[in-house]
């Protein structure tokens, strides 16, 4: 896991430390564990991530569409109209880059 993806998953956990720490998995360490035993704290956090990954619009429309993928690879479903968000799709590569964006109710 690099430093990035360390940092946004952390935040992701702890809700930017806005959890109770009774309920946090670093389990009142958060301050000290990153210091003390870094790989322990990686690990803490990649564990927590594989077991609770993010959310995207693909994923949410997967879930209850599963047949949508294709529709979705090949560019005919955007996430602009099913989801009724701006999306800037001139500067975008590929539709699947706005589909794998953190979903937001």
């Amino acid at each position: 896991m690099d430093a990035v993806t360390y940092l946004k998953e952390k935040a992701r956990l702890t809700n930017n430390c806005g959890l109770s720490c009774d309920i946090c998995k670093f389990e009142h360490l958060c301050g000290n564990i990153q210091n003390s035993d870094p790989e322990k704290a990686v690990k803490i956090i990649e564990q927590w991530g594989n077991e609770c990954p993010l959310e995207t619009y693909m994923s949410k429309v997967l879930s209850v569409l599963p047949l949508a993928k294709t529709g979705i690879l090949n560019g005919n479903l955007c996430v602009q109209d099913m989801f009724n968000i701006k999306v800037d799709c001139v500067n975008m590569t590929e539709c699947e880059s706005c589909w794998k964006q953190p979903y937001k109710e």
